[in-house]
């Protein structure tokens, strides 16, 4: 009897290794995605709002990179709630 329940306590230890893993995995797929959203965000807005001598807000984004942020953001979101 006390061999099954160490067995059964390390197959309990093992599944809660793998989670703990999992955990820190989509910690750093959030991450890296807010990171590389933020910087997109930052190469569509910095440059156009130092236009000239005034500030203003005249953005023109590429279609390619809207698209890519919004598949990436999708692409992260399916990945979480799986």
């Amino acid at each position: 009897m006390l061999n099954q329940s160490e067995s059964a306590l390390a197959r309990v230890s093992r599944q809660l290794t793998q989670l703990e893993k999992r955990d820190w995995e989509g910690w750093v797929v959030v991450s890296l995605t807010g990171i590389l959203v933020s910087i997109g965000l930052l190469a569509i807005s910095l440059p156009a709002a130092f236009k000239g001598d005034t500030i203003h807000c005249e953005i023109t984004v590429s279609r390619l990179l809207a698209m890519g942020l919004f598949v990436l953001l999708a692409l992260v979101n399916t990945y979480l709630v799986t």
